[in-house]
């Protein structure tokens, strides 16, 4: 895939304001399909900065919403895998392969295999009603690796013997199972969870090239996935390419209208570009989705606070503090509220 950034790229003049209409929301069809940058938790190491404290909030302020797509430990094989934690070895996938047909012949062969059999199945039927991740699967391996290698070793001795129709039975089993283990995903989104995660991951380690060759993957495998898309602003954000960043959490919220990330991460580029007006606008959308995080109320009161809304600056503010009242960063903007009130009010007495 081509690298860069391709045709222009909708900036606020463009787009009405998703606080508007998020459905008027449109981003250049020809999304970029490769990017560079670090999550939204690095989203305060901006260049351009409101204040110190509005980047050290914005980290973590949107942190939780570049993780919608994860769960668990999923991916994790892949991520040690890849960083050569793990010794070599067979994947799981040729491992169930080589057992399928195995059992199907031990079932008749060997009767007392049946016990191993039981057990395999009533673990995979304990999974059905949960989420699998990777780590569930670990405890039928030792049975699978058992019929493996009986499936091998009575191939070869089949061979040996010249007992040639048992052989080529356990061969068609053997391609019937294979078939099976690797049958294509039809939602592409699926294919895209590991490596979507394994960027994640690459860029919480500083590897923006293994995080940049992943999530293109991923995005190249769906690329009409929200977080997907919010997780390629965030990138293309740390490499200072905002336009580009813009576009793509305006994909995200035509994706997904309620998706608070996106809001968030484009009202601190709006708080730090000093458009106070529309930095409070998309704000207050991120507020309608979590109405108990104190960090965006707290970036809405900078909002209107700069903009010289100070009754408004002063309520939010309050409820940052009510939400979190130990956050000395909100203690500081309530006190600059307090003494720009009192400022206004010495003339009036005098």
């Amino acid at each position: 895939m081509p690298l860069g950034t391709r045709a222009s790229r909708p900036d606020y003049a463009q787009v009405r304001p998703p606080c508007c209409r998020t459905r008027s929301l449109r981003p250049s069809p020809q999304l970029v399909t490769a990017s560079r940058a670090a999550k939204s938790r690095n989203f305060g190491r901006q260049k351009r900065e409101i204040t110190s404290v509005t980047i050290s909030l914005a980290g973590s302020a949107c942190s939780e919403s570049s993780y919608a797509f994860q769960y668990d430990d999923l991916s994790i094989v892949t991520t040690l895998r890849e960083q050569v934690v793990t010794f070599p070895g067979i994947y799981f996938g040729l491992v169930a392969a080589l057992a399928l047909p195995a059992i199907v012949i031990a079932w008749r062969i060997a009767p007392l295999s049946r016990w191993i059999m039981a057990a395999i199945v009533l673990h995979l039927l304990a999974l059905l009603p949960v989420f699998t991740t990777e780590r569930y699967r670990l405890p039928i391996v030792p049975g699978l690796l058992i019929f493996a290698a009986f499936g091998l070793v009575m191939l070869w001795q089949n061979l040996a013997s010249r007992h040639f129709a048992p052989a080529i039975a356990y061969t068609a089993l053997f391609v019937g199972s294979a078939m099976f283990v690797s049958w294509p995903q039809r939602d592409p989104s699926l294919w895209a969870l590991d490596t979507f995660n394994s960027g994640l991951q690459a860029l919480d380690s500083g590897d923006i090239t293994q995080a940049r060759r992943k999530l293109d993957l991923a995005y190249a495998y769906s690329p009409s996935n929200a977080e997907i898309n919010f997780a390629e602003g965030n990138l293309q954000l740390a490499q200072s390419k905002r336009n580009a960043a813009k576009s793509y959490y305006f994909a995200t919220l035509r994706l997904n209208p309620q998706h608070e990330g996106a809001y968030n991460n484009l009202g601190i580029l709006a708080l730090q570009e000093k458009r106070w007006g529309l930095a409070a606008e998309f704000l207050d959308k991120a507020l309608e989705q979590d109405r108990r995080n104190a960090k965006t109320y707290y970036l809405l009161a900078e909002a209107h606070f700069n903009s010289g809304d100070f009754p408004k600056a002063a309520t939010e503010i309050a409820q940052a503090m009510n939400l979190n009242p130990a956050q000395a960063d909100f203690r500081n903007l309530s006190e600059r509220l307090e003494q720009m009130k009192r400022t206004q009010q010495s003339p009036v007495e005098n």
